[in-house]
């Protein structure tokens, strides 16, 4: 996801069944460069999820998404834009 600047980020990721990292635990939502997500919590350290859709968390922060997901549609792919 990478709307208005924001990427998700999570404590963790781990390889999904089809080889894309995807977040272990809650993800969050964070502009890049930014030492917190918007939730608040400290950030550095976290993985980038460059690739994501919406049906690859197990749980996420409501704080976080909840209004950049009333923007986004249901499936969304991360492309990353520069290295």
């Amino acid at each position: 996801m990478r709307a208005a600047g924001l990427v998700v980020v999570s404590t963790h990721a781990v390889s999904g069944p089809d080889g894309r990292p995807r977040p272990w635990g809650a993800s969050h939502l964070a502009r890049l460069g930014d030492a917190r997500t918007r939730c608040g919590l400290p950030s550095r350290g976290w993985q980038v999820l460059w690739e994501w859709r919406s049906t690859d968390d197990a749980q996420r922060c409501v704080t976080c998404f909840g209004p950049a997901t009333a923007l986004a549609p249901p499936a969304l792919r991360v492309v990353r834009s520069s290295p």
